[in-house]
């Protein structure tokens, strides 16, 4: 099935209808200059080597738990300051909500108490948010543990187009597939569909190793589109969706950490357009940004899996304006910022601030 062409019209016309004020911000540290749409560019490359770790032992569900009511209460504290502030678009980041998990599961934690550490997180998650809302418009995002366990989510059943970022998905469908014989003599065109995000490499690939498999992948995400070996097929997703296919690949992302340093893993830890390689701490990333602005289509994308020692989870960020890393990148940034705060690397529990 194509890409929804009634959604797409959707998205078209309220393009139309809304005036973008394209101003600019301060960009993240690190130099990066965006590329044209098939065109080569620079890459921004982070500071310093990337280190891969194995993959220790999972999380435990009291740990996952523990997490997610943290994200409740930064979220709460987030919501909280924009009504504070009164700021009309801020506030537009009402509907954003975290993983519905008992909050109690905390136990003994008072999660309030945790606001002083996390305010800051939460303000700049909704200055973030409202970068994008303020130029008219919207932002979606999914950030779940590798299993799929939700632990924050906005317009996470908003469907954005997709673009280049199905490329490490359907990437990793193929290689995860041992019949496949991925990725063979194409281990070039491999590597250029993903860290250059060259789509004459992905169309090859693509040819020679079909898209059965990314399909069935699709369908467990609970999406009903699929992908065909059309130069042209690409796809719509829902930020839910996109996660879920980095759910389904985590499985094969933690056989390639516990190699070491494989072919996979190198092609993915820098991929053009990615802040995720440079988050804080990280020791080793798995993701796929897509962007386009074109008439027809807007969007700027950015999903993957984020590794700190033995924890890891799956972000998955889409918004349509398009090809503007550097908003979307707040976005990112800030969301992973309070899944550092949520949690500590080496007792696994809440960091929870004593309040007074």
């Amino acid at each position: 099935m194509a890409a929804s062409a009634a959604h797409r019209a959707a998205r078209a016309e309220a393009r139309q209808d809304r005036s973008h004020g394209r101003g600019t911000v301060r960009a993240l540290p690190g130099a990066r200059a965006h590329r044209d749409l098939m065109g080569p560019g620079t890459r921004r490359r982070p500071s310093s080597p990337l280190l891969r770790s194995a993959l220790g032992r999972p999380a435990a569900p009291m740990r996952i738990l523990l997490w997610a009511a943290a994200a409740v209460a930064v979220t709460a504290v987030a919501l909280v300051a924009s009504c504070v502030a009164g700021n009309a678009e801020t506030a537009r980041l009402a509907p954003a909500r975290t993983a519905t998990m008992s909050a109690a599961a905390a136990g003994p934690h008072d999660l309030l108490q945790g606001a002083a550490s996390t305010a800051a997180a939460a303000s700049d998650l909704t200055q973030a948010v409202s970068a994008i809302q303020d130029r008219g418009d919207t932002v979606g995002w999914y950030l779940c543990t590798t299993d799929g366990t939700v632990i924050s989510a906005h317009n996470e059943d908003t469907a954005y187009y997709a673009a280049s970022a199905i490329k490490g998905p359907y990437v990793l469908s193929v290689l995860s597939d041992g019949g496949s014989g991925a990725p063979g003599a194409l281990s070039g065109s491999v590597a250029s569909a993903i860290v250059d995000s060259d789509n004459n490499s992905y169309y090859r690939v693509k040819s020679a190793f079909g898209t059965d498999r990314i399909n069935e992948w699709l369908e467990a995400a609970g999406s009903a589109e699929t992908l065909d070996e059309d130069v042209g097929s690409y796809v719509d997703l829902t930020p839910r969706q996109l996660a879920g296919l980095w759910v389904q690949a985590y499985p094969y992302i933690q056989a390639q950490d516990a190699e070491g340093d494989t072919f996979a893993a190198s092609v993915f830890s820098e991929p053009a357009n990615s802040v995720i390689p440079s988050l804080e701490g990280v020791t080793a990333s798995w993701s796929k940004p897509g962007w386009i602005a074109v008439e027809s289509e807007s969007s700027t994308v950015n999903a993957g899996v984020v590794e700190r020692g033995d924890t890891a989870y799956v972000i998955a960020v889409m918004t349509d304006d398009g090809d503007d890393f550097e908003r979307l990148d707040r976005v990112v940034v800030a969301l992973d910022a309070i899944g550092r705060l949520a949690v500590t690397e080496a007792t696994g529990q809440v960091a929870v601030t004593e309040a007074g």
